[in-house]
């Protein structure tokens, strides 16, 4: 049966908790990767896999670790490549992308000890469902013939009890590994499983939500007002956008949705983390 490895970029979120309980269980390894400077170009004190090894300490033995101790110059045709919505802050995603991507060889690595692998290729906040883990498993000679599976996941915002009323899909498995993993992750998907999982957005504090914007590669929304600790906890405590933006409703998540998602990712594992509680 094809190893399963969950590779997912990483700064200091406090859903990876969440995250790592509830998938432990059904990967076989995962593959976390971090970067010395922020996708906004800001160098970091501290490696956030330094300051929260305590997170991690359970699971060490399934994780490889890369860092990506600095980015190289980005290269011209990329930026004039790009798509659009690229063009203006080209530079901060083309540190997004090369942090990425800089998991391929050590999922080559592990595709020449495991032989047959799945690569779950994720933000962090975008969780696999464990039944959709399974589902890619037992389609795995079929999914080898596909350049990307696209997952298909319910939109949260804060916690659980706010839905935005799209569906998320950027998050992908893939078993060749001969592609970038982030012109497969912005590419149309082709193949897509529904109903594969959970996209966590901001599941945050206002502190964090705050230190996210100033970090991210949107640099078009880091503005003194999204980056305002009281305005943010006005939205949060409201459902509204954390961005301010007027036509991105969100919904209060219905009793049934919510009886859906596994305890392991309502259930606080760490104090600071009370966000993700069930409909709180």
């Amino acid at each position: 049966m094809a190893a399963v490895v969950d590779v997912f970029t990483y700064n200091g979120e406090a859903i990876v908790a969440q995250r790592l309980a509830y998938l432990a269980p059904v990967v076989d390894r995962f593959v976390i990767v971090e970067a010395r400077l922020s996708h906004s170009g800001t160098r970091k004190r501290e490696l956030f896999i330094e300051t929260h090894r305590a997170t991690f300490a359970p699971y060490v033995d399934k994780i490889d670790f890369v860092v990506v101790e600095d980015f190289p110059d980005m290269p011209r045709l990329w930026g004039e490549l790009s798509r659009p919505w690229v063009l203006t802050n080209a530079e901060s995603w083309w540190r997004e992308g090369y942090q990425r991507d800089a998991a391929l060889p050590t999922l080559r690595g592990l595709k020449a000890r495991f032989g047959a692998l799945i690569a779950l290729v994720c933000d962090s906040d975008e969780i696999p469902s464990r039944e959709a883990i399974q589902a890619l498993r037992n389609a795995y000679g079929s999914l080898e013939t596909k350049s990307a599976v696209h997952l298909d996941m319910a939109f949260h915002y804060y916690g659980f009890k706010w839905t935005k009323p799209e569906q998320w899909r950027r998050a992908f498995a893939v078993t060749r590994l001969d592609t970038s993993l982030t012109e497969l992750r912005h590419a149309e998907p082709q193949h897509v499983l529904l109903s594969a999982g959970w996209h966590c957005s901001y599941f945050m504090t206002p502190n964090e939500m705050a230190r996210k914007i100033s970090s991210f590669a949107h640099r078009e929304v880091d503005t003194a007002d999204n980056r305002d600790l009281l305005l943010l906890a006005k939205r949060l405590e409201e459902g509204t956008d954390p961005l301010g933006r007027r036509d991105a409703p969100l919904r209060l998540t219905t009793p049934d949705a919510l009886a859906e998602i596994p305890p392991e990712l309502t259930r606080s594992l760490d104090p600071v983390d009370a966000l993700c509680q069930r409909g709180q």
